[in-house]
């Protein structure tokens, strides 16, 4: 048993050393001076993100991106907004589910560590 035990724990810390080879930075178009995009990248994705009368974006506060999903939050709208990689809106998460608490407003900084890709499952 010991040794199934420590050759899944090897097993999964090479999965988590392989991940890290890859670095991913985010910059805000707006917000950055000193240079051209190409002079310090080679490639560059942007996405636009869908937005419709029941999805207006506010003041950007906190920004995940899992595998298959971009999460942020809005600091106008207190709410979490998720998004496709190919930036198709997907839901708008304001309370707790029932499991964590029912009908209680959320704590936008409780979704942003492994909570909420782990709810979504992606």
């Amino acid at each position: 048993m010991k040794k199934v035990i420590l050759f899944l724990f090897v097993a999964f810390m090479a999965r988590n050393m392989s991940a890290q080879n890859v670095q991913t930075l985010r910059i805000d178009p707006e917000s950055a001076v000193g240079g051209n995009v190409t002079d310090f990248f080679d490639s560059v994705t942007y996405i636009p993100l869908e937005t419709t009368k029941d999805v207006l974006i506010g003041d950007m506060q906190h920004l995940q991106v899992s595998k298959n999903y971009i999460y942020f939050s809005s600091r106008d709208s207190k709410c979490i907004y998720v998004f496709d990689k190919s930036g198709k809106f997907v839901a708008k998460i304001d309370r707790l589910p029932h499991a964590l608490g029912g009908e209680r407003s959320i704590s936008v900084g409780f979704f942003f560590g492994n909570a909420v890709i782990d709810l979504h499952k992606d």
